[in-house]
């Protein structure tokens, strides 16, 4: 699945393997249809996203979030990840707790 020196030639081969074991953990079910989309594009088949009269002009990616869930998989045990996008595992401004702020990460 990871293609860090990627050659053309290998392009049937991450097809092929990408298509006989797609993703299928829980905790991976975002990526499902990024999977599903690169293939398409790799495989040169037609994609449409919304209605089909609208013509794609291109493809945004966040990839500041992307960025974020790799540098939590490098980072040691015991660093919080919050998920601002949830509200969940924010951490206090004041005693009182009202306010919560949600850093990228902390420890």
């Amino acid at each position: 699945r990871v293609t860090s020196s990627y050659k053309l030639a290998d392009r049937a081969k991450i097809i092929r393997m990408n298509k006989i074991k797609p993703i299928r953990h829980a905790y991976f079910r975002e990526y499902r249809k990024l999977q599903e989309l690169c293939l398409m594009i790799l495989s040169r088949e037609k994609h449409g996203l919304g209605p089909q009269a609208q013509r794609v002009h291109g493809i945004l990616f966040d990839v500041a979030w992307l960025w974020e869930e790799y540098v939590h998989t490098l980072l040691p045990k015991g660093f919080i990840h919050p998920r601002n996008k949830d509200k969940t595992d924010g951490i206090s401004v004041f005693s009182v707790g009202k306010r919560k702020v949600y850093p990228d990460f902390y420890d």
